[in-house]
């Protein structure tokens, strides 16, 4: 039978027994007091043992079977038409305890044959549904289950019940869109009950159902539902599951933040509640996330933790599960053959054949220790046998010579059967050692068997050993390659002596989150204008630090053919260059790059910037930081709306701060809170700058981007550079 997943709340089978067969709430000691009373009647007996049954069942099911069973007998004694049906009935609840499944559908169908009335057959056919639920005979089951729905008086809670029990069966089935139908059926009517803890978790079970059928909008309805209803009831298991449930929503619909916003509020519960299996569940959820995120070193450390819950909780299928995904991020990190994990991960899916086939070698050593020891105990009883004929026959041979031919013939006769004895004896002893033989030659079969897997493994540690050389040269070429794409990159980045011959002092914090970035910075000098822009390609590594090369040649092309000043119009240049480029208009290349361009001339103070989303910022005469957005599009292909235009200002007398940047900073995630920088607060930084001069600026930057991330021990996701000049 398939287990159902752990996010969905439980609401599954329940063995109903009416509120006529419990009675009153007696205790045990004082129903064994009723049973004492000599002046109780025959009939009034066998109601009182069949409650004692039911008080008795959770403790000790064989002991509520054999109450029951002696309470058939007195009611079949008397004729007792109710207390044989009861009888039958608790007779069966026991077996179910016992997990005795046959005798249990036995017993409910003898009480369903003398026509019960309605209560008791709604919980008869209730049962009989369960017990072919658990011997996985479905269509049996829900053939039960539906006629005890028919049944007229049918408590609300019990066709609640009933229904749940019917989708179970179905999402068991991988019939979901059934499974659903019946947890809505279900739900309609619990709202005519009222009871909030069911409608919360029939609430979340059919939000789980749409999250699994992919149509998140409903979702996200029902779970939101759920989770009112279980904050207005102040219920943190309740909650622990619905954030579990709406986490695995947004991973579905691959919001990262808000995934691991509420796993994690899931996992604060679970821990609190000490709740392992859930936490093993979020650390698991959690994990996938960063896999998404492709943050491999935080995917394997949270695998690592639930992995070691399923462990400890003895989850077998959690531990195969878990292997596989903790070798996939080693794979990732080029930390740990990604094959050697696997194998584990395999090793643990055959453990349980091992085992079995451990237990076979071990079976068949103990049948031949046993002929063994049965072989040496026939041998000694022979000897023992042949001793006493010995004694007999001295006996025999010391009486008197009037019986000697007595003696003789005696002696013949037994000498005839000791013959005749030793003869079967021999043969006896020769069929043991047939079989002696057989099974020696089935242990042979078994040790060559494991040889054979033994040399098989030894073959694959080969295999593993070759593929790990082969993937540390490979890894050594990869680097040596991003190594001398650095040092082309570098080549086309401006040399420090050119910043400083153009500008001056500088602050500039380049900060690449790989080797080689998808930033640059670029600047030139042409007809009196000082050129200078900061750009942001798609991605980051070697496919960023390729773009960068495009975006870097593109720009000194532009400069070298052209005399342009206006940067609105080199970013058009631009744009039609990287188009072309790319071949944007043939391919589906949507690629491209983010950047603020400036164009000054020094003896005018005249300042001209154009931006394709990224911005300008300048302080003013009073300290305050200014900001001129650009436009809201990209350079290459159809990325954003509007066109790009030049805005220019005339600087006064005094000089001038003005900051070009990526996203890469305001992006990085850390402080306390493990949140996002932010703009608002990258701008009060830049504003906070001014008490510093221009060359001490960059580490202050740094600095406080270095305390950020370490205050969540966040790393770095974006490649991250601001370059400040003073005019």
């Amino acid at each position: 039978m398939k287990i159902l997943q752990r996010y969905y709340a439980f609401l599954g089978f329940m063995l109903l027994i009416p509120a006529g067969v419990m009675g009153q709430s007696s205790t045990v000691d004082s129903l064994q007091n009723l049973l004492s009373s000599d002046t109780l009647s025959m009939v009034h007996r066998v109601d009182v043992m069949n409650q004692l049954a039911v008080h008795s069942l959770r403790k000790s099911p064989a002991q509520a079977r054999e109450i029951a069973k002696e309470a058939l007998t007195y009611a079949e004694d008397i004729d007792y038409e109710q207390g044989i049906i009861h009888g039958y009935h608790k007779m069966g609840t026991a077996y179910w305890f016992e997990r005795n499944y046959d005798s249990a559908a036995i017993c409910y169908k003898e009480a369903l044959k003398r026509d019960p009335e309605e209560k008791i057959r709604v919980s008869l056919l209730n049962n009989l549904g369960g017990v072919y639920t658990k011997q996985l005979d479905y269509e049996t089951a829900i053939s039960y289950y539906l006629q005890a729905t028919q049944v007229a008086s049918i408590a609300l809670e019990h066709k609640v019940a009933i229904l749940n029990n019917i989708a179970v069966i179905y999402l068991n089935q991988s019939d979901p869109r059934r499974g659903l139908n019946y947890y809505l059926q279900a739900l309609e009517i619990e709202k005519q009950t009222g009871r909030k803890g069911n409608l919360a978790k029939l609430h979340q079970n059919i939000g789980n159902v749409y999250t699994d059928l992919g149509e998140y909008a409903k979702a996200e309805s029902f779970l939101k539902e759920a989770l009112r209803l279980q904050e207005k009831m102040e219920n943190n298991s309740g909650k622990k599951k619905c954030y579990y449930a709406i986490a695995r929503l947004r991973y579905k619909e691959q919001d990262t933040s808000k995934a691991l916003l509420y796993a994690r509020k899931s996992l604060t519960l679970s821990r609190e509640q000490e709740d392992e299996g859930m936490e093993a569940q979020n650390l698991r959820l959690i994990g996938d996330v960063y896999y998404y995120k492709k943050d491999y070193a935080l995917a394997e450390r949270y695998y690592q933790t639930s992995l070691e819950l399923h462990k400890e909780l003895e989850n077998m299928t959690g531990e195969v599960l878990l292997t596989k995904l903790l070798g996939m991020a080693y794979a990732q990190q080029g930390k740990r053959s990604a094959a050697e994990l696997l194998l584990e991960h395999i090793a643990l899916k055959d453990s349980l054949t091992g085992k079995e086939r451990q237990e076979h070698i071990a079976q068949m050593q103990a049948k031949y220790d046993l002929f063994k020891k049965e072989k040496e105990n026939e041998t000694l009883r022979q000897a023992h046998s042949l001793q006493d004929a010995k004694l007999r026959q001295q006996q025999w041979m010391i009486g008197t010579f009037s019986v000697a031919s007595l003696l003789l013939m005696a002696l013949a006769t037994v000498l005839f059967y000791q013959r005749k004895y030793s003869v079967r004896m021999h043969r006896a002893l020769k069929e043991k050692h047939r079989e002696i033989e057989k099974m020696n030659g089935d242990l042979s079969r078994s040790t060559s068997e494991l040889q054979v897997l033994n040399q098989q493994l030894v073959h694959s540690n080969d295999a593993l050993s070759i593929a790990k050389k082969n993937l540390e040269e490979y890894n050594i070429h990869v680097k040596q390659s991003i190594n001398y794409a650095l040092r082309i990159q570098q080549a086309l980045l401006p040399t420090q002596k050119m910043v400083n011959r153009l500008f001056g002092n500088t602050c500039l914090l380049f900060r690449p989150r790989d080797v080689v970035s998808g930033d640059f910075y670029w600047c030139a000098e042409k007809n009196g204008f000082l050129y200078w822009a900061v750009v942001d390609c798609t991605g980051h590594g070697v496919p960023g630090a390729m773009m960068s090369m495009l975006g870097s040649n593109a720009l000194d092309n532009i400069l070298k053919s052209t005399s342009l000043t206006d940067p609105a119009k080199i970013l058009i240049a631009l744009q039609d260059r990287i188009s072309l480029a790319l071949k944007q208009s043939e391919t589906n290349i949507n690629d491209g790059m983010d950047l603020a361009l400036c164009v000054y001339s020094p003896k005018a103070r005249i300042l001209r910037y154009a931006g394709a989303r990224n911005p300008l910022c300048y302080i003013d005469e009073k300290g305050s930081l200014q900001v001129v957005k650009g436009a809201k599009r990209s350079i290459g292909g159809n990325r954003g709306i509007g066109n790009f235009e030049m805005f220019e200002m005339q600087l006064p007398p005094q000089p001038t701060t003005i900051y070009l940047f990526s996203d890469g900073y305001k992006d990085q995630f850390g402080g306390e809170n493990n949140q996002r920088f932010m703009v608002k607060r990258f701008y009060r930084l830049l504003e906070s700058l001014q008490t510093y001069n221009i060359a001490q600026q960059s580490s202050v930057l740094e600095n406080a981007l270095e305390e950020w991330m370490q205050a969540s021990e966040a790393k770095q996701l974006d490649d991250v550079l601001v370059w400040g000049v003073r005019l």
